[in-house]
């Protein structure tokens, strides 16, 4: 009987595991844009979650030519729907490769790049 009910107890351990994992999932989008005049990066991701305080876009690194230039932590999401940043990142020329990564706290990421005076693609 106690094998019996360790069994059970292990299916239901694993079942419940996996429904968590299906629940969690990375940024489905983000759209990237830069003003070369003032040197702002805004940055859409799209993340729909049911609970902002519990599921939500965590970390969105920014970098510039490989050179970190800006971290940015959160503990919840802004909205159900997902994330809107927008940060001075300075002004970069023509040509400079601007990419951002958006973390989600449970599960996966996203990352896209943006050339300046170029367009933006998605990273895999």
């Amino acid at each position: 009987m106690k094998r019996k009910t360790a069994i059970a107890v292990a299916i239901v351990t694993g079942l419940c595991l996996m429904a968590g994992v299906a629940a969690a999932h990375p940024p489905s989008g983000m759209d990237l844009a830069y003003d070369g005049d003032t040197g702002l990066l805004s940055v859409d991701v799209t993340h729909p979650v049911g609970n902002v305080a519990s599921h939500f876009i965590d970390e969105v690194i920014v970098t510039v030519d490989g050179e970190l230039v800006a971290q940015l932590r959160y503990f919840k999401q802004a909205t159900k729907e997902g994330e809107k940043i927008l940060v001075n990142i300075g002004m970069y020329p023509s040509g400079a490769v601007i990419r951002v990564k958006a973390e989600c706290n449970k599960y996966g990421d996203m990352e896209k790049e943006l050339i300046v005076g170029g367009a933006e693609k998605a990273l895999e």
